[in-house]
């Protein structure tokens, strides 16, 4: 039986617009090099350390519907983003990879630098929802752009690979 990703729109509705991603244009030829922002901006959820991944269209970090990896399982169930990039990190639709260095509060952000190349202009973030037991936020195939700041709100999505077990505390 195959586990939805995505547990309940209402749920990735009122949880995606709680967090933002940025990514901006650093570099004038050659490779590009983007800083990627993410903030939290919610009352009470710690995000693990993101997993960052520059792609070109050919690259999914995961399908909707269908049954998570167990990398990006292991992501959302531990916060464990580094078996989910050596795997991309084989693919010939990635570029680069890059793990962020901790949890992100609430209120806080963190950067990650991330290269990419014309042919590679994709960029996906995932992170694990600390408070729950296979929650992750991700923003999929963002496309990096030439001197411009980029702002996307992430949604969240339930990896099906536990059952839910957690109530709201706030």
């Amino acid at each position: 039986m195959k586990k939805p990703i995505l547990s309940a729109v209402a749920a990735a509705i009122t949880v995606g617009a709680l967090f933002t991603t940025t990514a901006s244009y650093a570099d004038n030829y050659g490779p590009r090099h983007y800083a990627v922002t993410i903030t939290t901006i919610t009352r009470g959820q710690i995000l693990a350390p993101p997993a960052v991944v520059a792609h070109n269209r050919h690259y999914e970090l995961f399908t909707l519907g269908a049954p998570s990896t167990p990398e990006l399982a292991t992501l959302a169930e531990t916060g464990n983003g580094a078996p989910l990039l050596d795997v991309a990190a084989a693919m010939p639709s990635v570029y680069k990879t890059a793990l962020g260095g901790g949890a992100i509060l609430p209120g806080k952000s963190q950067t990650i630098m991330i290269e990419t190349t014309g042919e590679f202009p994709g960029i996906s973030v995932a992170a694990m929802l600390v408070s729950t037991n296979d929650g992750f936020m991700a923003v999929r195939g963002v496309q990096a752009r030439n001197r411009a700041a980029v702002s996307v709100e992430s949604e969240a999505y339930d990896a099906g690979s536990e059952m839910n077990s957690e109530d709201c505390a706030f």
